[in-house]
């Protein structure tokens, strides 16, 4: 409470001084009897009016945490034929495509177990009819499968049985392999800021860098904001979307054999990729060309 004609105090607060002071997450406290409990000048505070006892600065401060972003790695673009089961590996890679339309296995078996990834824990699926769900993207482990005989199918409208499949045909991959682009031009890892993104075009040839990083310093912080341009960052990092896109020309063959009923990833990246994909021919196992772009995500 004032004497009538004193107003209360007012109080400023210089962050970089503050932030420097304060190495943690907290609430700082200062209260005024005869003096203030601590030094305001020190947490940057700047009191304005007379204080009189009992008056009290409260500042809440959350620190900073800037994580860490993971980056696109791709080192192969992989398609598959139509049967997924890989009999060397002794799964099937899969993804939970549809609530409607699930798998179907034929051939030699006698259980099925599924994980999300290849070390994680494995769960028991029910297979009646042949058919069977997932419970999203991972991998069907076969017990009692062979190589000459074991097959699974991703069903459809057109495909209800093993035999709309065709004769037996065993696990078979394509691959583009990307590790030579990847290592020269975006040893980084292809990045991306929001809709901005590094690019492979193996239709055009081209590899399309549009995103640079930069060690994090507040200095190069201040300079990527100061730039208008779009960036990011992390404990590591600034991302920051070029002034100038930097263009390569690459030779490298883009065209691979796909199945409708096949899957196509990419390996040894844990964020996931857009590609396009652009096809010479309509047809079931007809070469098509690749255009990649991608994305990353912060964590």
């Amino acid at each position: 409470e004032r004497e009538a004609g004193v107003d209360p105090i007012t109080a400023s607060i210089d962050r970089d001084t503050f932030v420097a002071y304060v190495s943690a997450s907290g609430t700082t406290v200062l209260t005024y009897s005869t003096a203030w409990s601590a030094d305001p000048s020190l947490y940057g505070v700047t009191v304005s009016g007379t204080p009189v006892a009992g008056d009290i600065i409260t500042i809440v401060y959350v620190k900073e945490v800037r994580g860490t972003i993971t980056v696109a790695v791709p080192e192969e673009f992989v398609s598959t034929g139509w049967n997924l089961y890989d009999h060397t590996a002794g799964y099937a890679r899969v993804s939970r495509y549809s609530d409607t339309y699930g798998y179907m296995i034929g051939g030699s078996y006698t259980a099925l177990a599924f994980s999300e990834t290849l070390d994680g824990e494995q769960t028991a699926l029910t297979v009646s009819g042949g058919l069977f769900m997932v419970p999203g993207d991972g991998y069907v482990w076969v017990t009692g499968g062979d190589g000459t005989t074991t097959a699974i199918i991703a069903t459809w409208e057109d495909w209800q049985s093993i035999s709309d499949a065709g004769d037996w045909e065993a696990y078979t991959e394509y691959t583009v392999d990307l590790s030579e682009v990847m290592d020269e031009y975006f040893s980084g890892g292809l990045l991306a800021v929001g809709g901005i993104r590094d690019e492979i075009d193996l239709n055009t040839g081209y590899a399309i860098s549009r995103i640079e990083r930069l060690t994090y310093s507040d200095a190069n912080r201040a300079a990527a904001e100061a730039s208008g341009r779009a960036y990011e960052f992390d404990e590591n990092y600034i991302y920051l979307e070029r002034a100038v896109a930097v263009t390569n020309t690459i030779s490298l063959f883009g065209g691979y054999t796909v199945h409708d009923h096949g899957m196509e990833f990419f390996t040894e990246t844990e964020i996931p990729l857009p590609a396009m994909n652009i096809s010479f021919h309509g047809s079931i196992n007809s070469p098509v060309t690749l255009r990649l772009c991608v994305s990353t995500r912060k964590r």
